[in-house]
């Protein structure tokens, strides 16, 4: 199984499928960066414990320029 991660940026969205291990290492380079909420529950997710099958979506945390 994997975990599908849609990231928003400055090109619009990209999704990748990626191992569980995979995904928490790329949710933990850009913590800080991005909120992650459950795609399927619309819940932000404050602590991220990737399981299979799992979909989140990472939005940019909006700062001032």
């Amino acid at each position: 199984m994997t975990v599908k991660v849609t990231c928003l940026n400055r090109k619009g969205h990209e999704t990748v499928e990626l191992s569980p291990e995979e995904a928490q290492k790329m949710i933990d380079a850009e913590q800080g960066r991005y909120f992650i909420v459950d795609a399927q529950t619309r819940q932000l997710l404050r602590e991220v414990k990737v399981e299979e099958g799992q979909e989140l979506l990472m939005i940019p945390i909006a700062t001032p320029g």
